[in-house]
């Protein structure tokens, strides 16, 4: 249940602050001893609840919302376990793809080079030939 302090403070009947609350006037949430109810004229006609029942009402709904909260946690982290777990196969797969392409570079290069360095020579063999 619910003990009526807040803040450390006690709280007490508002209209009379001599009592502990115990329950709530829903009209304008304040709190009301035993003893303010028994004023059956001052309040006749409005609604009350007891502290303790509308404390387990207000706990529930906080507890629901927490487990709806962890709930979506979970969630989420999946969710973040996927995506980290993708960042890595693209980041494996753009360093595969970055070697293949060094390597084709590299192979064409040499070829060049080779192809070049043929030319140098047969151009050298002319000239040679012609002085």
């Amino acid at each position: 249940g619910i003990n009526a302090e807040y803040g450390g403070k006690r709280q007490m009947c508002a209209p009379r602050g001599r009592e502990t609350v115990r329950v709530l006037y829903l009209l304008s949430d304040v709190y009301l001893s035993p003893l303010c109810l028994s004023f059956v004229g001052q309040h006749s006609g409005h609604s009350f609840k007891p502290l303790d029942e509308e404390y387990e009402v207000h706990k529930k709904k906080i507890t629901d919302e927490i487990n709806a909260l962890r709930k979506r946690l979970m969630e989420l982290d999946g969710i973040k376990r996927d995506i980290e777990k993708n960042v890595e196969t693209v980041k494996f797969a753009k360093e595969d793809r970055e070697l293949e392409m060094r390597t084709v570079y590299d192979s064409m290069v040499k070829k060049l080079e080779s192809q070049l360095k043929n030319k140098l020579n047969t151009l050298k063999g002319q000239k040679n030939s012609i002085c």
